[in-house]
Parts: structure tokens; C-alpha cells; sequence
């Protein structure tokens, strides 16, 4: 029975970090170069090549190596290391078996490295698809079985991911896509990204996430294992990918958002999956308060159109008017007519005139003017309540219509995540576009 002897984090490894670990007793540091070793080898083919451990410490320091195959454990990109053991993977054995590297003890001077060869056979029988091992490197061996846990803290493991070419199937999909809330009172959302694996290889799901506004503006974009090695998702296995969004606060920029995720995997010939989700921005708070005041407003606003219309109605001779009229009508039309909608404005144009003309005492033009629109306060106050009305229309769509506004997202890992602004964000996007037209590029060519 197979026994679980370690617990890795295949996100640290596959990102090209470099592993350290320390001892109780002394400070200790040691390192492996390359992490992983992504291989498509044929089978009955035979690789070569060597692992660099680095000692940079300042004493002498003697290192061990181990074979170990490797299994996905758990969707957040961890790894289970397994002894090789006879019997499994058949009479062909597995990758571990397959491959040669020294356990004798290996002595670094202080601030040196060693070169350690490595040999990978891949036997004729040899099935097609994804094999995977990995070699645990520490300062002493472990000879113990059963259930002993070896921490990434005091060893360094590299990993073999190897294609052995034949019948390849790439296959996976998006499985969930999902937002931790669907209402949020500030612009900023948490996401999920699980994706399946189900062919008989290793994929790197590669893309974005692009949010939108209710007007289908850009509000963020965060990259998804874009120029890097990390995010390798093992055969029939799920990944699960986090990520966090925190937008620029706004108030006119609220409402339903729309989040896409965009996956592109396969090395024989890309495929793509995608998903969308929704969520609100919602400011309950101030967004009430704002409704309040554009309630009132807006209805102060219909009641000084009524009471134009009224007065429209009486000047056309439908109705009598609430009080009598500054300047009595001698005109008779029809109230549909764009003459009658117009007689209020020529009745107060006849009234400022007879004001002008009634001007014996020669008081000054800004007395009559000012008389003037205090009697007439309530249309002034009508036409000043559409000017902001539409200044505010105006604002409001000049800032939800823009382009680009301030964001940062963060792409969670195991130890806390990378945060980018939004222009690191666009440089990653730029960067991703080129690395695209250039393997197209290289298609093309061949």
C-alpha cells in the first residue's frame, strides 16, 4: 500500500522559486536548480542531464538524493510524494524507476555547487501520456517508511514532469468559475477558478480574467499563469486558482458586474475554455441616500413641468390657471400645437418688455431684471433644476464610460500571493499578446 511520505507545494516549485530550508541547530540554506524538468521524450528514447545543488553556506555540507513518483494532491496545487515500490506501473515500472541519479553522499565546499547526472530511459513499453517523479534532495536520507512526513522546510525537491509521445490527449475545461460574493458595498470581488484535466498529460492552462461594468467597460484584468511555469495541472486532477480584484471607488460606477475567465491549454494545438459570472457593487448606504435626493429632485422637477403645462393650458384657452395672469391672454391655439407650448415663454417675454417700457422712474436694468425673476422664481428655479440634472447625467456618464480606471488585483499562492497594479497588469497583457504573435509567428514560418 502506498504511504504518504511528503507534502509539497508544487505552486513554489513550478514558479521557479528557490527552496531553502533550516535546522534547528544551525542556519542552513540549500538550493536546486532547475525546480522542474518539463520533458517530451519518445519512448525507448534516453535523456541526460544534471541537477545543480548549491551550498551557500560557509562550511562544508554533505547532501543526499532521492527518487520519489509524484501525484496531485487536493486541488490548491499541492503534491504527494510516493516511494517507488515494486509491482506498481507494471512490469515497466514508473517514471521513478526510470529514472538513474547517485545515492551516495555528495560533499559541497562552502559557497559551491555540484552538478549531479541525471539519466531518464523511457522503455519501449513506455505508455503514452504524463509521467511524473520527482528527486528529494537533503542533508540526509530517509530511510524511514509508513506514514513519516518530510517538510518542504528541510528539503528541496525537483520536479519531473515527462510526455512520452504516442496516442496524446489534451483535454480540460473550466469546471467552476465563482465570486466569493455576489453583493459587494465597495468595487472589489474574490475568485475561483477550478479547472479539470482530463486527458493524459500535464496542462498550463493559460489567460485572464476581464471585469466589467454594467456598461460593458473594462474595470480589471488579471493574468493566469502568463510567462511563467506555474499552474501545471496533473492529469485527471482538478486546480483550484484564487484571485482578488479591489477596483477604484465611485459612486456613479456601481451596478451589475460581469467577470470572464479565458483559458487556453494544449501544446499540439491550443484550445480554449471559457466562463462568465455576475456581481453587484453595490454602496447600500450612500446609494440610498442618492436615490432619496434624485427622488425629490426629480420630482420637484415634474412638478414645475405641470405647472407649465397648466399655464400653457390656460393661455390656449382650456383651463383657468391657479391665479391670475401676470399678462392677460389675447391668443387662442391648439394645445398639441408647438405654439401652444410656447406661449408661457412668450408671455414672459411681453412682461419683461411692458416692465422695461413701465421703467419711468429710470431704475436701474438690474432692479427690473432682478423684480423680474423673482416673479417668475419658480420657472428660474425649474430651468437651474434641469441644468444640474443634466450635469449630473453628464458626469455620471463620462465617468462609467471611461476606459480604464485604477485597480489592483493579487494571484494567490500557498505563500500569500503577488499583488499587481493596474499598470503591471497592462504590461503582463502587452507582454502575453507579443509571446502570441510570436509563436504564431513560428507556426506560420514552419
Amino acid at each position: 500500500m502506498r504511504s504518504l511520505l511528503a507534502i509539497v507545494l508544487l505552486g513554489a516549485s513550478l514558479l521557479g522559486m528557490t527552496a531553502h530550508f533550516a535546522f534547528a541547530q544551525a542556519s542552513m540554506s540549500i538550493s536546486v536548480t532547475p525546480p522542474l524538468f518539463q520533458l517530451n521524450i519518445a519512448p525507448g528514447e534516453v535523456w541526460k542531464s544534471s541537477l545543480k545543488v548549491v551550498n551557500s553556506n560557509a562550511f562544508p555540507l554533505t547532501v543526499y538524493t532521492q527518487l520519489y513518483n509524484f501525484e496531485p494532491k487536493g486541488e490548491d496545487g499541492q503534491g504527494e510524494l510516493i516511494p517507488r515500490a515494486q509491482g506498481e506501473g507494471g512490469a515497466i515500472g514508473t517514471l521513478a524507476d526510470w529514472i538513474t541519479i547517485t545515492t551516495d553522499p555528495i560533499v559541497i565546499q562552502p559557497e559551491q555547487s555540484a552538478d549531479v547526472p541525471i539519466t531518464v530511459s523511457i522503455p519501449k513499453e513506455a505508455a503514452p501520456g504524463g509521467h511524473f517523479a520527482a528527486v528529494l534532495t537533503g542533508t540526509r536520507p530517509s530511510n524511514k517508511t509508513g506514514s513519516s512526513v518530510v517538510r518542504t522546510s528541510q528539503a528541496v525537491t525537483s520536479l519531473f514532469f515527462v510526455r512520452v509521445a504516442g496516442d496524446i490527449h489534451e483535454s480540460g475545461t473550466v469546471r467552476e468559475f465563482s465570486v466569493a460574493h455576489t453583493f459587494q458595498e465597495t468595487p472589489q470581488a474574490d475568485f475561483s477558478v477550478r479547472f479539470q484535466n482530463t486527458g493524459n498529460v500535464h496542462l498550463q492552462p493559460q489567460g485572464d480574467i476581464t471585469i466589467y461594468n454594467m456598461w460593458g467597460k473594462e474595470r480589471g484584468y488579471i493574468p493566469i499563469n502568463q510567462r511563467s511555469h506555474f499552474g501545471n495541472v496533473l492529469p485527471n486532477s482538478i486546480r483550484k486558482f484564487d484571485f482578488a480584484w479591489r477596483g477604484e471607488a465611485s459612486l456613479a460606477d456601481i451596478g451589475r458586474y460581469m467577470a470572464e475567465v479565458s483559458l487556453a491549454y494544449g501544446e499540439s494545438g491550443r484550445q480554449t475554455s471559457t466562463s462568465k459570472v455576475y456581481f453587484w457593487i453595490i454602496p447600500f448606504r450612500a446609494t440610498l441616500v442618492v436615490l432619496l435626493l434624485l427622488f425629490i429632485f426629480v420630482s420637484f422637477i415634474i412638478w414645475i413641468v405641470r405647472r407649465y403645462v397648466r399655464r400653457a393650458m390656460f393661455l390656449a384657452g382650456y383651463e383657468e390657471p391657479a391665479k391670475t395672469a401676470k399678462v392677460p391672454s389675447t391668443h387662442g391655439a391648439r394645445l398639441g400645437s408647438k405654439r401652444a407650448l410656447v406661449l408661457p415663454l412668450q408671455e414672459g417675454v411681453l412682461d419683461l418688455r411692458k416692465r422695461m417700457k413701465e421703467n419711468e422712474a429710470h431704475v436701474s436694468v438690474l432692479s427690473v431684471l432682478f423684480g423680474y425673476v423673482r416673479s417668475y422664481y419658480i420657472f428660474f428655479v425649474g430651468i437651474l433644476g434641469i441644468i444640474i440634472l443634466l450635469c449630473m447625467m453628464a458626469w455620471y456618464f463620462t465617468d462609467v464610460l471611461q476606459k480604464q480606471k485604477k485597480y489592483q488585483v493579487t494571484i494567490q499562492h500557498g505563500d500569500g500571493g503577488v499583488t499587481l497594479s493596474q499598470e503591471e497588469a497592462a504590461r503582463e497583457r502587452t507582454r502575453a499578446k507579443e509571446d502570441t504573435n510570436n509563436t504564431n509567428a513560428s507556426t506560420t514560418q514552419r
